[in-house]
């Protein structure tokens, strides 16, 4: 049988979950690992029986490692999948999967070039109330709008909320939703967005609504936050000419995980069983067993040689979206998908400040 040698860039909670589903994986062992905080990476290292590596370059070049899982911040996912590629390794890079969709399309391009597997990691497409969704859709008919709501309660200010990041919550939390919204309606005809700054200190949005038509002519919207105080949740909705269905689940909580299917009448209102499994990620219980059955799936396409369910056509698609967004924001207007161009150097402009900050701002 053949062994996958896996190296892991970044020791955070990503790279411990991606550790842990390597390791439970029969065709994988961890390898290797780099991390720019040494002692996280020693520890993660240590775990798993595998070498501690100082810099990410060696570790994508070390002819003993076959898979690379990219869990560093977004703002090195383009130079280190590049590398990765370029050294023949197969990669799964977790979400987002760059900072624009500019650098995805390159990463994409460099991957097909060199002959190797890659796949974004949107473990929510692996999600038991993502497949009950998708089990049930054609009852829906022909789906006519979707909305998605995405809040969290994090007023910690740090590294995630520089302008090197590339944005805030629409880019971490919407990417998500972008690429649900897309997987169950149509590719996005053109969007417009609304950004807000609300806590001090930070470079990037706090709060993101983005208003959407599809290109079936369907309508949707997102809500993504930082500041929302209730327990974090992604709540849907997907309403259809035969029926609706209002979906739930959270990142912690299992119990959270709901479906119900509304007909077309609105009187029949029927709650889907959804499948929990015992075995849950340690660090986010309510994803259930997604990432398992994403790097399962990622390891399954490279030996089978087959496409990847989410690739990097998938990972761009989503992350044209987030820079329509913030192009809408910065223009005062709609944009069309795919945005024609994208201006990093004008950031700073898609992340207006709510009143009182923009005063405090401006007075310093």
């Amino acid at each position: 049988m053949t062994m996958f040698r896996v190296g892991i860039l970044g020791a955070g909670k990503m790279g411990c979950i991606y550790g842990d589903a390597f390791s439970r994986n029969e065709y994988c062992t961890v390898a290797a690992v780099y991390n720019r905080t040494a002692a996280s990476g020693r520890e993660l290292a240590a775990r798993h029986g595998a070498r501690y590596v100082d810099e990410w370059e060696e570790l994508v070049r070390s002819p003993d490692i076959d898979l690379i899982g990219v869990c560093t911040p977004s703002n090195l996912h383009c130079a280190q999948v590049e590398a990765a590629a370029q050294a023949g390794k197969h990669i799964l890079c977790e979400k987002p999967m760059a900072n624009n969709h500019v650098e995805c399309e390159r990463m994409t391009r460099v991957c097909k070039a060199c002959n190797v597997t890659l796949m974004i990691g949107f473990q929510m497409r692996f999600h038991p109330v993502v497949r009950t969704v998708g089990e049930h859709l054609p009852n829906l008919g022909d789906i006519y709008h979707v909305n998605f709501n995405f809040g969290m309660y994090r007023p910690k200010v740090d590294w995630r909320n520089s302008l090197n990041q590339g944005g805030g919550a629409l880019k971490e939390l919407g990417s998500h939703l972008f690429d649900l919204c897309t997987l169950w309606v149509a590719p996005i005809a053109h969007l417009s967005c609304e950004n807000n700054r609300v806590e001090p200190g930070r470079k990037i949005e706090d709060h993101s609504i983005v208003l959407m038509r599809f290109a079936n002519g369907a309508t949707g919207y997102i809500y993504c936050g930082y500041e929302d105080r209730r327990e974090p949740k992604i709540c849907g909705v997907l309403m259809g000419r035969k029926g609706q269905i209002n979906l739930t689940f959270s990142p912690y909580k299992t119990e959270d995980s709901a479906v119900r299917l509304i007909d077309e009448t609105g009187i029949s209102v029927r709650d889907i069983p959804v499948s929990i499994p015992v075995d849950k990620s340690p660090i986010y219980p309510g994803h259930c067993d997604s990432f398992l059955r994403e790097i399962d799936r990622f390891v399954d396409c490279i030996r089978n040689k087959e496409e990847p369910l989410v690739g990097g056509a998938e990972g761009c698609r989503s992350m044209e979206a987030v820079c329509a967004a913030y192009t809408a924001q910065r223009r005062g207007r709609k944009i069309n998908l795919p945005p024609a161009q994208f201006e990093p150097g004008k950031l700073r402009e898609c992340f207006p400040a709510f009143g009182a900050i923009h005063e405090r701002e401006t007075s310093t």
